[in-house]
Order: structure tokens, then C-alpha cells, then sequence
């Protein structure tokens, strides 16, 4: 089973993500002021979350505009072999000819993670995006 989104305190914990994991750091203090990104407007940015915090998502990337809503054509996902369905894990905005090289594979994305209003997963603006398999 996927996991949606794990917690943690060390450093150490981004090695053991694996397929499916979404990891993003808890803040330890007060919200860090971060700025916003230009791709969405403020008002669509979740309260529930704390904005902007460095994150991870690993996992099988896919591009469908048919399938996924903006702000995202690509996303990372998980299948799920026993049943034959697959699990958001989180959308990916980033560099569209690094995305586009990459779909299909299994990835390591690691970036900004935004949480946004009504959607069904979380999004990763990418600094890093790295092939697996």
C-alpha cells in the first residue's frame, strides 16, 4: 500500500523513500516565509498545510492532460500490481523538456511541495528529478 505522506525529524529519512512515498519535512518552529509561486494564485493555496516545504516524491512518472487537472500535466504515481490500479502520489510542475525526457520512468523528485485547494494530491515544484529505473 502507498503512503501517501510521511513525517520525519532526520535527515537520514529521505534515503529509506521508496516507490510511492511522498516525504516532506515537518517544521520544527514557526512557518518560514516563503515566497509564493508565480504559477498559482495565492487564494488556491491550501491553509490547511504549511507552504513550501522541501519534500520528496518517488515514484512512476506519467504526463495525461486527459486524466490530470491543472497545475500539472505530469504527476508521480504508484501501481498497484495486485490490483491493476495506481496511486497519485503528488503532481510535478518543473522543466518541461526534463518531464517529458522522463515519462514513463520510475523517478526521484525532490523540490518544493505546495498544497493546493480541492486537489487530490499535493504538488512538487522540481529543483531535482532524477531516473531510478
Amino acid at each position: 500500500m502507498a503512503t501517501r505522506l510521511d513525517r520525519f525529524e532526520a535527515d537520514s529519512e529521505w534515503t529509506k523513500a521508496s516507490p510511492g512515498t511522498l516525504l516532506a519535512r515537518r517544521e520544527r518552529r514557526q512557518p518560514r516565509q516563503v515566497p509564493e509561486p508565480q504559477w498559482v494564485a495565492e487564494d488556491r493555496l491550501s491553509p490547511l498545510w504549511v507552504q513550501g516545504t522541501p519534500g520528496r516524491a518517488v515514484g512512476g512518472l506519467v504526463c495525461s492532460s486527459a486524466i490530470l487537472p491543472p497545475p500539472s500535466r505530469y504527476a508521480v504515481r504508484v501501481a498497484h500490481e495486485d490490483s491493476g490500479s495506481s496511486e497519485l502520489v503528488a503532481y510535478v510542475m518543473g522543466d518541461e523538456t526534463q518531464l517529458e525526457a522522463l515519462d514513463g520512468a520510475e523517478v526521484v523528485v525532490d523540490g518544493t511541495v505546495w498544497w493546493l485547494r480541492g486537489a487530490s494530491a499535493p504538488v512538487v515544484e522540481a529543483q531535482s528529478l532524477r531516473r531510478i529505473r
